[in-house]
Parts: C-alpha cells; sequence; structure tokens
C-alpha cells in the first residue's frame, strides 16, 4: 500500500496510445542483452583435484567450518574464502541431498518386497 501511493503519474488519468502497438517490437540488441544475462557474473571456479581432495577431507571431520578454518583453507588452496564457504554449502545440500534418495531407495525397496510376498 506505502509503495502504491508513493508512485505518481504525469497525469490522472492513464490513456492508451492507440497509434503504437501495446506490445513493444524487441531489437535484436535486447535479445543479446537477453541473452547474455550471465556477463558481469563472475567466472565459473574450477576447483582442482588437489583443492577437492583437500576440501573432502576438512568436510568429513567438518561440515560446519568457521571462518579461521576457511581463511586458512582459502590461503593454503590459493582460493577466496567465500568460494570455500560456498564450496562447503553446496557440498551439504550434496549431502542432504544424496541421503533423501538413498532414503526413498530403501523405502521403495522395502515396498516392493513387501508387494511380492503379498503376492506369493
Amino acid at each position: 500500500m506505502a509503495i502504491a501511493a508513493s508512485i505518481s503519474y504525469s497525469s490522472p488519468e492513464m490513456k492508451v496510445n492507440e497509434e503504437k502497438p501495446l506490445c513493444k517490437q524487441r531489437s535484436p540488441e535486447s535479445y543479446r542483452r537477453t541473452l547474455n544475462w550471465y556477463i558481469g557474473r563472475r567466472p565459473r571456479t574450477a576447483f582442482t583435484g588437489t583443492q577437492i581432495e583437500v576440501l573432502e577431507s576438512v568436510f568429513q571431520v567438518n561440515s560446519y567450518p568457521g571462518i579461521d578454518v576457511r581463511e586458512e583453507l582459502a590461503q593454503r588452496l590459493d582460493l577466496d574464502e567465500d568460494r570455500i564457504q560456498i564450496w562447503f554449502q553446496n557440498r551439504r545440500a550434496k549431502l542432504k541431498r544424496s541421503h533423501r534418495e538413498s532414503q526413498f531407495l530403501m523405502v521403495k525397496k522395502a515396498f516392493s518386497d513387501l508387494q511380492g510376498t503379498v503376492e506369493q
């Protein structure tokens, strides 16, 4: 409500101009900007095998490392601390997802085993 009250119009009535089509034609440049929305984003970090090994070994000990550990890893692995933080977030999400999938497969197997015994 407060946002709508702060908007002011140049005229009290909003008029539709019949001479112009309602949907504007998009220029080729506009399409290029839409397709290249990712321009200006930070390039994806490619971790080396050694970096992943070290990160995985730390993850096995502590999946929620503090800032001190992340900064030490950043220095040792020649990475930004925020990239390490994101790596741990993604790794925890991957673990959670795989755990959920394995639970689903166990239930599915138990259900199919139960159906097999009922049919006999």
